[in-house]
């Protein structure tokens, strides 16, 4: 079995160009676009590279009036000094990703269609302010998924039953603006 492990660890890393993240490292799309912020902050040429690495392997594509930020993070990477050992690939469907802001006491709210008996994810990283609601519901206004984002990070996941576009919904119920990153599948 840790046989098993290492062989697919090996076989990541050289999928995605030897960019392999901490144990530490985001999990999630959410997470590595806020780690990626971060990273940009601290001018941190390293941890950024990553993030646009992180990006790429998984084929995350921003959503409109949203930059493409693999790029951006990779070219100022680079000229921070940053080497890029990925290869580049094309990209075709996949995850997309928005970095929004919500008033306190407002919501934000966007259409997303998903597929029947595929599975559907829906990841929200909070980058400052105050707490978010996520609610997710379906043509007929049924809620599929409700979840406070918590820790800065919270999301829902679910097998739609019949192909579909869903309302996502995030309520901030504090008193503070809050900037986010919401990402789909």
């Amino acid at each position: 079995m840790i046989r098993q492990i290492v062989i697919i660890s090996s076989l990541l890393a050289w999928a995605v160009g030897g960019a392999v993240l901490a144990a530490d490292a985001p999990k999630t799309l959410a997470q590595v676009l806020a780690a990626g912020e971060r990273a940009e902050a601290a001018k941190d040429a390293k941890e950024l590279m990553s993030a646009a690495a992180a990006l790429d392997a998984a084929g995350a594509h921003p959503e409109a009036d949203t930059p493409n930020l693999a790029r951006q993070w990779r070219a100022e990477a680079l000229a921070w000094g940053a080497k890029d050992d990925a290869p580049w690939r094309g990209r075709t469907l996949g995850p997309a990703y928005r970095r929004g802001r919500v008033g306190g006491h407002s919501t934000f709210t966007t259409r997303q269609s998903f597929n029947a008996g595929q599975s559907a994810e829906i990841s929200v990283a909070t980058l400052s302010g105050g707490p978010l609601d996520l609610s997710v519901r379906n043509d007929d206004g049924d809620r599929t998924c409700r979840v406070s984002v918590s820790e800065r990070e919270g999301g829902c996941r679910w097998i739609p039953v019949w192909t579909g576009v869903f309302t996502l919904t995030l309520d901030n119920t504090g008193d503070d603006a809050s900037v986010f990153y919401i990402v789909t599948n």
